[in-house]
């Protein structure tokens, strides 16, 4: 792999310490060399010898654009943890992947491999082709706003991915997911976070997960991507596995519409929460959770949808198994009506706190849960805060208000 990378100063340090560790406990690293790309000598590496830090460091005299060529078995930010991004990695302004047998392509990732790299504009279609035992990508791409496009078969080879968190974050310019990124991923489990801040996406593939049946958990992953404006139907149809579904499509302020056969197949999700927080749309279909009597948590779900004119009765029928509702319409300024039964099937229910907070208009007669659920129920705080319109305001308990 060559990397263009970028300095701005005189005498400037370049650190891929945490970029090309061998593992994230030692100094080890598994053999190869890097060649700065100027009149210094090129640095060899010995498989399973340690090597202090100055062998990955690098300083060069002048400010400007430098290729630097790594060859042999590369790992590269496999020592970048969750909370530690590998720092050099941001200067990357492109990736070089060179044939093999002239020197030799990524064979693992770790954590945040290019992550801040604002001056990436391209990623080589075949850069993880070699990453053939790779189970895990985190933060890959995050903070790469310079970047439109992502290659339809980038991740083919990665037949073993189990989870992918956080890859695309804050990829601004990104204006598409292609239909068949994690077609070969068909062991991925987790996949959370990936897009969150992705303002240019409007749309999204209904063949995303189409291959991936044993996923338990797609969560927060279009969080803040404002520029979304519908889900395909389809999407989760074959995503049999899922128990959660939390913060999907959090603060897409302009998703109008939710189909109503979103869910149709996820028949063993337990986590709804936020899901649909901060949305635009004016409606809920009445059958979005028909198929759903696992779901224990509705926290905040549709909370502080500006939009939201009403919720159908029977919302919630079939939801047997909900134990907590909290700040789940709270801040819906134009809900004017809360059915009198919506809850009704739900009786195991500990929790109301903030569920209708903040909604002022509603005028209709709240629904007397502290009487229906009294069994239950063990929070209910502000439930239905500052509704004073509410006809029977007068007859709510302080502890509901």
């Amino acid at each position: 792999m060559w990397l263009t990378i970028e300095t701005t100063e005189d005498d400037e340090l370049v650190d891929l310490c945490q970029c090309l560790r061998g593992s994230s406990r030692n100094k080890e690293v598994i053999g190869g060399r890097i060649d700065w790309g100027d009149s210094s000598k090129i640095i060899y590496f010995k498989k399973g010898k340690t090597y202090p830090d100055a062998q990955f460091q690098h300083k060069y005299k002048t400010p400007g654009e430098h290729i630097i060529k790594i060859g042999g078995k590369i790992v590269w930010s496999k020592q970048g943890s969750r909370t530690r991004p590998a720092k050099d990695a941001r200067r990357v302004l492109k990736i070089i992947t060179i044939p093999e047998g002239q020197e030799s392509p990524i064979y693992d990732i770790g954590y945040y491999a290019f992550y801040w790299a604002r001056k990436l504009t391209t990623i080589p279609g075949n850069l993880f082709e070699h990453c053939t035992a790779v189970d895990y990508l985190f933060g890959t791409f995050w903070g790469c706003n310079q970047l439109s496009t992502i290659p339809e078969n980038l991740f083919a080879s990665c037949l073993k991915m189990q989870s992918v968190s956080d890859v695309f974050c804050d990829c601004e310019r990104l204006a598409t997911i292609p239909d068949k990124l994690f077609e070969k991923c068909t062991g991925l489990t987790a996949f959370d976070q990936n897009f969150v801040g992705c303002t240019g996406i409007i749309s999204i593939p209904e063949s995303l997960f189409t291959n991936c049946t044993q996923l338990r958990y797609i969560r927060g992953n279009f969080y803040n991507c404002t520029g979304l404006t519908t889900i395909p139907e389809n999407l989760f149809e074959n995503c049999t596995e899922l128990v959660s579904l939390e913060g999907n499509f959090q603060g897409c302020s302009n998703l109008a519409t939710i189909p109503k056969d979103l869910f149709k197949n996820c028949t063993k999700v337990t986590d709804f929460s936020t899901c649909f927080s901060e949305c635009a749309n004016k409606e809920i279909p009445s059958e979005l959770f028909a198929r759903c009597p696992e779901v224990t948590d509705f926290y905040g779900c549709f909370r502080s949808n500006k939009k939201l004119t009403a919720i159908p009765a029977n919302l919630f029928s079939t939801c047997t198994e909900v134990t907590t509702f909290e700040s789940c319409f709270e801040s819906c300024p134009n809900i004017t009506a809360i059915p009198e039964n919506l809850f009704a099937n739900c009786k195991k229910v500990t929790t109301f706190r903030w569920c209708f907070c903040d909604c002022t208009n509603i005028v209709s007669a709240v629904p007397r849960l502290w009487d229906t659920h009294k069994a239950t129920v063990t929070e209910a705080t502000q439930c239905f805060n500052d509704c004073t319109k509410a006809s029977n305001f007068g007859e709510i308990p302080e502890d509901w208000k």
